[in-house]
């Protein structure tokens, strides 16, 4: 296509929003087709699968689509009920969504009034069979969208997916009732949502899988590029080389090439996702990668597991796609990885990328612990070798010192006090490490033995009475002279040293 017959691409692609059934950069699946016919037979469907996957998307284009089958559509999203209510509350929310989506909101509203005395769950199956299936002919499509909304809930919502199952079971004995049917999605596990095998409507159902885009099936969006066709083609298989299908980070890309005026080539895609995706700036601020983050880190799971869960899929080993197991199914719904062969694999690049080695580990339990625990051994190894240094210096100078005596007198000296600011500056780290048997060798190291100057200052006293705390407290010299030692006062001190030498040898 040459550059005067480029057409426009401004609102050609949606990002990390619900579309238009029409929408041009809109890429029809497999997961389209199958619910579409899932639900014109009446099946019970649920698309259950990560985040900004394109569940909403999908809902909107099947319910339009139904629409002009003839069949009667009402969409429901929970998470415009609420959820600091009452059981209550929350089963008259969805009688007013019902209601406003059907125009059926007087009629509900006032059976719901007039039937106190039943249950809420019992008053909404009741009012589908009494109210809506009579007031509504034809066929009924009933979608209820975030149904992981119900986690956030102050009570239990067993018997709400209790009552959608029942719906099903009631098609054996009520004619009416076979003209309805349910289609669930969320961000869920079925597991998660209600545990009673029994009652749950989730393996009555159709599931429907969403999966990535297909390099087939996303080619209608290289018509937004703005470029060439030749060129359009390559910068979308560079493209999904990085997003692997996804449909969010696909859609964001494309978006970004189309309104950058760089030159369509690879190096321009891959700086534009390493500023999108890979600073740190876009790590922190990034809506997916921030829901991935979040589900990976505080999903209400053992993290610890989790991660060396992850870690495994992310090196390559066989981790099969289980879905009876709780860790598998998260590490799916946070959408960092996806079943391939019946393997889970890390689901792209950029996260793959992002959620790297050095991210496991700092996400770690316990992390904190372990690289305060490397600092203390990365100090203690520097003041080592401060120590050999200044222990080599004063070999050197003892050397010299057997030729120039006079000379090495005084560098002695000087040496003693290298050494013993170095020890006293060792007995601060140590302190600070709480290590008070290594602080106790030192301040004794530092005495002066008989005939030497005496090089101790304020801190010598200071890590000498941190060293004995507990022997300070059972000391009974008198009340008076353990407040003038507890004070710092010198010959205070120096008498509680000496009685407690004393005390040592006599013991």
């Amino acid at each position: 296509m040459s550059a005067t017959t480029i057409p426009s691409t401004s609102g050609f692609y949606v990002v990390g929003g619900t579309m238009r059934a029409d929408s041009r950069s809109y890429v029809i699946r497999d997961a389209d087709e199958e619910l579409y016919q899932g639900l014109v037979n009446n099946d019970f469907c649920h698309v259950l699968t990560a985040r900004q996957m394109g569940k909403s998307s999908l809902m909107l284009r099947t319910a339009t689509r139904l629409r002009e089958a003839g069949i009667g559509v009402a969409a429901l999203d929970l998470t415009g009920i609420g959820t600091n209510l009452s059981p209550e509350q929350w089963y008259s929310g969805l009688i007013v969504q019902l209601g406003d989506r059907l125009y059926l909101e007087d009629e509900l509203l006032e059976f719901w009034w007039a039937n106190l005395a039943l249950g809420p769950m019992q008053r909404w199956i009741s009012a589908l069979r009494k109210v809506v299936l009579p007031l509504h002919p034809g066929r009924l499509a009933i979608f209820i969208d975030e149904i992981d909304a119900v986690a956030s809930l102050d009570f239990s919502t067993d018997e709400f997916f209790a009552g959608i199952r029942e719906c099903y079971n009631l098609r054996n004995h009520d004619p009416e009732i076979i003209r309805l049917t349910f289609c669930l999605l969320g961000v869920a596990n079925p597991a998660d949502l209600i545990r009673d095998t029994r009652t749950t409507p989730f393996n009555v159902g159709r599931r429907i899988e969403l999966t990535d885009f297909r390099e087939s099936e996303a080619v209608r969006l290289a018509a937004g590029l703005g470029r060439a066709d030749y060129e359009n083609q390559a910068l979308l298989r560079r493209i999904l080389h990085w997003s692997n299908g996804h449909p969010y980070l696909t859609q964001r890309l494309c978006q970004a090439v189309a309104e950058h005026d760089a030159p369509g080539n690879h190096r321009t895609i891959d700086e534009l996702i390493d500023r999108m995706f890979f600073s740190k700036h876009a790590q922190e601020y990034d809506d997916n990668l921030i829901f991935v983050r979040e589900r990976l880190l505080r999903g209400g799971t053992d993290v610890t597991a989790l991660l060396n869960l992850y870690a495994r899929v992310r090196s390559g080993k066989k981790v099969p796609d289980d879905d009876s197991s709780p860790l598998v199914s998260l590490l799916r719904l946070s959408g960092v990885t996806r079943s391939k062969a019946g393997v889970l694999r890390v689901s792209n690049r950029i996260y793959e990328r992002v959620f790297n080695r050095n991210w496991i580990k700092e996400n770690l339990p316990h992390a904190e612990l372990r690289r305060q625990r490397a600092a203390y051994r990365r100090g203690v190894i520097r003041t080592t070798a401060v120590a050999a240094v200044i222990l080599a210096l004063m070999a050197v100078l003892a050397f010299v010192a057997f030729r120039q005596r006079n000379l090495a007198r005084a560098q002695t000296a000087v040496n003693r006090q290298l050494l013993y600011a170095a020890q006293m500056k060792l007995a601060d780290q140590e302190y600070n490490n709480a290590n008070i048997a290594h602080v106790d060798e030192l301040v004794e190291a530092t005495m002066p033995r008989e005939g030497e100057a005496d090089l101790r200052g304020f801190e010598w006293f200071l890590f000498w009475r941190y060293a004995h705390a507990e022997a300070l407290r059972l000391h009974e010299p008198g009340h008076i002279a353990s407040a003038k030692f507890l004070a710092g006062d010198n010959l205070a001190i120096a008498e509680v040293i000496h009685t407690m030498n004393q005390q040592r040898r006599e013991y």
